[in-house]
């Protein structure tokens, strides 16, 4: 999976990383499984945000290898302006309650991917 196939909405390039038989969970918890199915979404939902001015930042927060030839990676996704890279989840910094400005800003909810 490449950061810039997700920020230019180039599907071939987001699924250059994904093996055959990958399970992948999005940041919203639809859990994906195979690349077909993993393809088959990421075809229909990616090209329509090409023009979006907001894209994502992505950390890797832990890999578990399950066994040798198969990791766990948690991914810490983050929404970020696309002209500067400005991050706009820092809004929920610091709140008590969060989840009340969800509503409020919800292209600024950060995600977790695993």
């Amino acid at each position: 999976m490449t950061r810039s196939g997700q920020r230019d909405a180039d599907p071939e390039a987001f699924l250059s990383g994904f093996r055959d038989v990958a399970i992948w969970t999005t940041a919203h918890g639809k859990r994906l499984t195979g690349l077909p199915e993993i393809g088959a979404f990421t075809r229909k939902a990616l090209p329509p945000r090409a023009g979006s001015p907001v894209v994502a930042t992505y950390t890797v927060d832990l890999i578990l290898f399950i066994r040798p030839d198969v990791a766990a990676v948690k991914i810490r996704q983050r929404p970020a302006t696309r002209d500067g890279g400005e991050c706009l989840d820092e809004v929920f910094r610091g709140q008590e309650n969060p989840s009340e400005l969800v509503a409020a800003h919800p292209g600024s909810v950060p995600g977790a991917p695993t």
